[in-house]
């Protein structure tokens, strides 16, 4: 935890939000899930890292699809659970995160109402994110 006086001039500084969303096991019961997000939408640096999404477009899935369905291919997908956390590469940049003022989760991490933290791993949120998962 860094205090927000202490963070240089010019250092990103970004709020984050817990969004919270209900979703359904394999039998269908349902269950909450909660995931932090760092609002990447206004990193100033934002233009000058690397931001595109390596993935398939949609018109590739399908054509996939059509093709698996036609040669008779079992089809299915996955999941990568925590992608973003799980890369190997640290932020090459300093950037700092501002929690959400949400009671529980600052209580249940152990921490006070202020302050900001360091992000040292690509979050779910920041714009080169999805680059360095893959």
């Amino acid at each position: 935890m860094v205090d927000e006086d202490s963070v240089p001039p010019g250092t990103t500084v970004l709020n984050a939000r817990v969004v919270h969303t209900i979703k359904f096991d394999s039998e269908g019961n349902p269950f909450f899930k909660s995931r932090l997000v760092i609002q990447g939408n206004s990193d100033p640096e934002k233009d000058r890292v690397v931001n595109e999404d390596p993935f398939i477009l949609w018109s590739s899935v399908r054509l996939l699809i059509v093709l698996g369905i036609s040669l008779s291919f079992k089809i299915w997908s996955r999941d990568a659970k925590q992608a973003f956390v799980q890369s190997d590469l640290h932020l090459g940049r300093e950037v700092y995160v501002r929690l959400p003022k949400e009671p529980p989760l600052l209580s249940l991490m152990g921490m006070p109402n202020k302050g900001l933290l360091q992000a040292i791993k690509h979050l779910y949120g920041l714009p080169e994110s999805p680059r360095y998962w893959w």
